[in-house]
């Protein structure tokens, strides 16, 4: 089974796919076993007003106060590579 890509968009929206990060995207993670990285982005993302809009809320807060988006978005990268491991174990 090829590895799951979990992505964001500029706006903070998380995505998925099994080809890779597309091009204008930022990688979060990929890991081979889907449904652990599906998780492991569930816990950690803000939920949208939709069922299964999931967002990097600390990167939209970040621009929306003038902060570095980047910045926001390693630190929730660290976080789903944190969750990630303690579901493995």
């Amino acid at each position: 089974m090829p590895e799951l890509t979990a992505f964001c968009w500029n706006d903070g929206t998380i995505a998925f796919a099994e080809d890779g990060c597309p091009d204008g995207a930022l990688a979060i993670a990929k890991h081979e076993d889907h449904d652990l990285l599906r998780k492991a982005i569930d816990v950690c993302a803000t939920h949208g007003y939709e069922p299964g809009h999931l967002i990097v809320g600390s990167v939209r807060s970040a621009k929306m106060f003038g902060d570095d988006p980047v910045d926001a978005l390693i630190d929730f990268v660290k976080h789903v590579k944190m969750t990630m491991k303690s579901m493995e174990d």
